[in-house]
């Protein structure tokens, strides 16, 4: 269940922060960029990845068309792909690359750079190469792996989404042992109080602190719960009402999970497991509305949280 917690994490991080993560991952592309000009996240236009079948067609983790201070080249596309383990699907990763770079440059017509970001214990793929008969092509693509990056370079690296990177390595170290993740989310915590980020930015990269490092799980003690909610560099309603939704999502998610993998053995497991999501989600949204009442947060903060109607939610006061 971690695993899908972080690439959901950094999937929503990338799209949140796209500048900052441009100027980590390509600062050569972030110097030539318009800031007159927003990024734009391409969500209608996400290059499609077909691996064979319906059933497994995919989507880009990202896409970005990119404004460029250029008379020639007004704008380009950014494609990333991010990938944290070593999946099913992993021997084709390249192709996949390749497959996602040239989709994009089709549907949206202008220049494509793509982004491959391993935040995992994986070896990085870089390129593509295929000879048929005489045609030959040889794809390569920029590269980030997680696992090879300096901490300490980081901690002092001003950059705001080195702090994410770092969060990310400090993951892979703890081991999934709660007392260090604990340790790790106070180190973050500390480093990011003394930065002069916007409030917003701090908030967000909080919220990726929390569910990279699963501090909502709860095998994290009470104590630090209570820390890490008031913790001093974000308002402390924008902490609460971030804890409430990862709580929301993946207590959800694993319930729902336990629930559709027991109808998944009448019904088809991945039926059931999609039927044991939907109806976990629901069911924990109705806890979390409460707990939320009776800590008098108002009612639009918790339709905002649990998707819920207002009826829905006066109902339980």
């Amino acid at each position: 269940m971690s695993d899908k917690w972080i690439d959901q994490g950094w999937k929503s991080i990338l799209i949140k922060m796209p500048d900052e993560a441009i100027e980590f991952f390509l600062p050569d592309l972030a110097a030539k960029r318009d800031r007159s000009q927003k990024i734009l996240f391409l969500r209608d236009k996400h290059p499609v990845i077909n691996s064979g079948t319906d059933k497994d067609m995919r989507v880009s983790d990202a896409c970005f068309g990119i404004p460029l201070l250029n008379d020639k080249i007004q704008r380009v596309a950014l494609y990333v792909e991010q990938q944290h383990w070593r999946d099913e699907n992993f021997e084709n990763f390249a192709l996949r690359m390749f497959e996602g770079y040239y989709r994009a440059s089709d549907r949206l017509r202008v220049p494509v750079t793509s982004l491959a970001i391993f935040t995992g214990n994986i070896e990085e793929v870089g390129s593509y190469h295929e000879v048929c008969f005489g045609t030959e092509v040889l794809f390569k693509y920029n590269t980030y792996s997680v696992r090879y990056a300096d901490a300490e370079e980081l901690k002092h690296d001003k950059r705001a989404f080195a702090i994410c990177v770092l969060a990310s390595i400090l993951m892979l170290k703890a081991d999934g042992l709660a007392e260090k993740r604990e340790e790790y989310a106070r180190v973050l915590a500390g480093i990011l109080r003394e930065r002069d980020y916007p409030s917003e930015t701090k908030h967000i990269i909080r919220g990726f602190v929390g569910m990279i490092l699963r501090l909502s799980k709860k095998d994290i003690t009470p104590q630090f719960r209570k820390e890490w909610r008031t913790m001093e560099w974000v308002p402390i309603e924008e902490v609460q009402r971030e804890i409430f939704i990862q709580e929301a999502r993946e207590e959800g998610l694993e319930e729902g999970m336990e629930k559709g993998l027991e109808e998944g053995m009448e019904k088809g497991l991945e039926e059931g497991i999609e039927k044991g999501l939907e109806e976990g989600e629901a069911k924990k949204a109705f806890e979390i509305a409460r707990r939320m009442l009776s800590r008098n947060m108002s009612v639009s903060d918790i339709i905002d949280v649990t998707g819920l109607g207002e009826d829905d939610i006066l109902s339980l006061s």
